[in-house]
């Protein structure tokens, strides 16, 4: 078994993270390939295309937070990890229960 390797995102490892949900993230669920793990960051679907460049734009801006994982020097996780306060999407899926907005919400796609 070859050894996991956990970096966090940054510009720099932009591609990285687009390649993941281009090629890797959802293979099994198309259905979800849209997301790019940026769903929550609107307040609506916007579509796989600007999906990716909204993603694209949100890590050049460091405006997205979240781990990926490698093996083999490849990506093959991600973990979104930011303050709730990041993702004005989650808001409805939260209902009508009052949430602190300093509370971390996580998501993950392997």
């Amino acid at each position: 078994m070859k050894e996991l390797v956990v970096k966090e995102l940054a510009p720099s490892l932009r591609d990285d993270f687009l390649h993941f949900f281009d090629n890797i993230a959802f293979a099994d669920n198309p259905d979800w390939s849209d997301c790019y793990c940026s769903a929550y960051h609107f307040t609506n679907n916007k579509g796989k295309a600007e999906s990716r460049r909204e993603a694209s734009s949100l890590i050049e801006e460091d405006r997205m937070h979240g781990f990926l994982a490698y093996e083999g020097g490849r990506p093959v996780g991600w973990c979104n990890a930011a303050p709730r306060s990041s993702y004005p999407g989650v808001q409805w899926l939260m209902g009508p229960v009052p949430i602190s907005m300093n509370e971390s919400v996580q998501s993950s796609a392997s």
